[in-house]
Formats: C-alpha cells, structure tokens, sequence
C-alpha cells in the first residue's frame, strides 16, 4: 500500500479529535507582543529530507512524539496511537 502524506494527516485529525486536542495549531488571536499562541496537546506531521515524524505543541515549542521515519511507517505509528487510546476508552466504559 502506498502511503500519502494527506492519508498521515487525516489520521493526526483523528488523533486530534480523540484527544479533544484543537484541529488547529495556533490560537486566532495574538499576545500583547504578537505572538502566536499554541494550542497545547495539538498532533501534527513534521517532515524534513524524506523523513517524518509526529510532534506535539507543548506550552513552550513541541516534544517528539515518534522517532523519524518513512511516512509508512508514521502512518501504522499514528495507527497504533488511535487503536491504543480506542481501546482504552473502550475498557473504561466496561469498567464503568
């Protein structure tokens, strides 16, 4: 299967989305000094050279979420992260 980088990004949306993460990187509005502001926990796809990762906006900058890799690769990564959060929810709602 040939793996696209918008096939990686629906799947940050809905990673996103189960997170209760913003779709959107950034705040509409500004600080005093016109700096933009992140929305903290927001998933999103970074590449460089060929490789990609996933990374997570943090109050200050971001954090790796997953090593470099081949957009395959990232693809089954953000896979396993919504199998992984799904099942969790699932067993919760079993506990409860």
């Amino acid at each position: 299967m040939r793996v696209t980088k918008d096939m990686i990004e629906h799947e940050i949306q809905a990673l996103n989305s189960l997170t209760g993460a913003s779709t959107e990187p950034y705040q509409p509005e500004r600080t005093e000094e016109g700096h933009l502001v992140q929305n903290v926990g927001h998933y999103y796809l970074q590449g460089c050279y060929g490789a990609f990762k996933i990374e997570r906006l943090c109050e200050h900058g971001a954090d790796d979420v997953t090593p470099l890799g081949t957009k395959k690769e990232i693809y089954y990564q953000v896979n396993g992260m919504i199998a992984g959060i799904l099942a969790y929810k699932k067993s919760k709602k079993e506990v409860a």
